[in-house]
């Protein structure tokens, strides 16, 4: 699949020209995008609702290392119950491209266009505890 085709990739162009996108939703995600939710409001099950893409990059440490780093781009992200995962889940996916690439680990960035937390009233009692 998708992460094979990113393996080869980048295994053949380890310069830092490039980059290789992986494309997390379902084909019909981006029409249904266009035109909103069903008129009973319900929304397929199978793609991710939160996280579109990924980019995948080659770049040039300061020691002269080449390091796979990678951007994510989030339509919708919750910070309270969903981020913390996301971003163990992203960085062992990095990981695991870099080491299958044959490059170092380099940087992870996270882009949210519409962040939230979906528990406000127990997010601002958690925030007051550290109040001084």
């Amino acid at each position: 699949g998708q992460l094979a085709i990113a393996i080869r990739a980048l295994r053949r162009e380890r310069k830092p020209r490039g980059a290789v996108h992986l494309h997390t939703g379902l084909p019909t995600d981006d029409f249904e995008l266009l035109t909103g939710l069903p008129t009973d409001g319900m929304r397929p099950r199978g793609g991710p609702a939160c996280l579109q893409t990924i980019t995948l990059h080659v770049e040039t440490s300061a020691s002269g290392k080449q390091v796979l780093s990678a951007c994510a781009l989030y339509r919708n992200h919750d910070f309270f119950e969903k981020a913390l995962g996301n971003y163990i889940a992203l960085g062992q996916l990095l990981n695991f491209l870099a080491e299958s690439s044959g490059l170092a680990l380099g940087e992870l960035h996270v882009i949210s266009g519409h962040a939230y937390a979906s528990k406000v009233p127990l997010v601002k009692e958690v925030l007051n505890g550290f109040a001084v």
